[in-house]
């Protein structure tokens, strides 16, 4: 990533270049040859795709008990931290039933 110089400074793209501002500085970098079609679709990107299938399951039965908890209990590191759980209950075959129940007898203290 190059810094941009001059007086004059732009965001957006331009040809295969992207110039963007971060933290009040000016940037530009190569555009990524990454497509969604690519990341999606292509076979060395299975394995990131199984994973985003596990955290959006994840996160789904973890929102669920999340909503169940009384307000001024809910914080969004506990979310964080039964998504965590979630994921890899997942990843180890286990049902979404079992892994709410399981949850639930955790963060709610029964279920």
């Amino acid at each position: 990533m190059g810094k941009q110089a001059g007086p004059l400074y732009i965001t957006g793209r331009v040809g295969d270049f992207c110039y963007y501002k971060m933290n009040g500085q000016y940037y530009v970098r190569k555009q990524s040859s990454l497509s969604r079609k690519r990341v999606k679709r292509g076979r060395a990107f299975q394995r990131t795709m199984q994973y985003a299938a596990w955290l959006a399951q994840a996160s789904k039965i973890a929102a669920g008990v999340y909503r169940l908890m009384p307000r001024e209990m809910r914080d969004v590191s506990q979310y964080r931290a039964m998504t965590g759980r979630g994921i890899t209950l997942l990843k180890g075959g286990m049902a979404a039933s079992e892994i709410q129940a399981r949850l639930m007898a955790v963060y709610l203290g029964g279920g």
